[in-house]
């Protein structure tokens, strides 16, 4: 009787042990820990969050090139050709030549020659002055060739260049000019620049002209070098550097 009652007690414990061992297979999670999950959604996202912080880091010098004003001028006043191989004051940072570039363009336009694209197909207006005018196709309108000279020059010199009436509004708000070119000093050998004041507000130099007096074609005697100052300003307005005198050594 004490066999069969051991018996029945050592079967018990071996169902009861057996059913532990299944509940315990049963609690087992069948996919990753969730310590696990959370690991590798960081890893996966961090590409994409170092991606998102290099956005702003080249998009953030963008703003700040568009507002320099020399290279917002240079992109506005046409004929880029004019400028290359121009001598530039070293003593400029980068867009203050390029806003030099520029303003080169725009007063070639009064020193040299008058027009930036005339068209000359249609009859031509007279006007009191004693000029005949034509549309000018460089420009839409004359506001946009008054947008360009106040690009590169102060809003006064911008007046004293017109009054010299090279260029005039329609009366519609088109752009008229009476063409008029002359030749270069054919006496002129090159540029150098001398910096007189410079400060955060103003910038002063001489635009020095050398050239040579023995014709033809000017490259004789040393002698009969020559040197021709010309005073050049740029001054700091509200809307960023802008000339206020210029000029042209030939």
């Amino acid at each position: 009787m004490k066999k069969i009652v051991l018996a029945w007690i050592m079967a018990a414990c071996m169902a009861g042990l057996l059913a532990g061992c299944v509940w315990t297979v049963n609690q087992v999670p069948k996919g990753p820990p969730p310590s696990q999950d959370v690991e590798s959604s960081s890893s996966e996202e961090a590409p994409a969050s170092s991606e998102e912080s290099a956005v702003p880091e080249e998009t953030s010098s963008s703003p700040e090139e568009a507002a320099a004003e020399g290279a917002a001028a240079d992109r506005l006043i046409p004929e880029p050709e004019l400028s290359e191989g121009l001598t530039l004051p070293d003593f400029l940072n980068g867009d203050q030549q390029l806003l030099y570039k520029a303003a080169y363009r725009m007063y070639c336009h009064f020193s040299m020659t008058s027009g930036f694209e005339p068209d000359m197909e249609v009859e031509g207006i007279e006007d009191g002055n004693g000029r005949t005018y034509y549309p000018d196709r460089g420009f839409d309108s004359y506001a946009d060739y008054r947008k360009a000279m106040e690009s590169v020059f102060t809003v006064e010199y911008t007046d004293f260049l017109n009054e010299s009436e090279c260029y005039i509004d329609d009366g519609t708000g088109g752009l008229l000019t009476a063409p008029g070119d002359r030749g270069a000093n054919i006496t002129y050998k090159g540029t150098t620049f001398e910096l007189v004041k410079q400060n955060e507000n103003e910038i002063e130099f001489n635009l020095i002209g050398h050239y040579n007096d023995a014709l033809p074609k000017s490259s004789g005697d040393p002698a009969n070098d020559t040197t021709v100052p010309f005073a050049v300003k740029m001054v700091k307005t509200e809307n960023g550097w802008r000339f206020d005198s210029f000029a042209i050594p030939y």
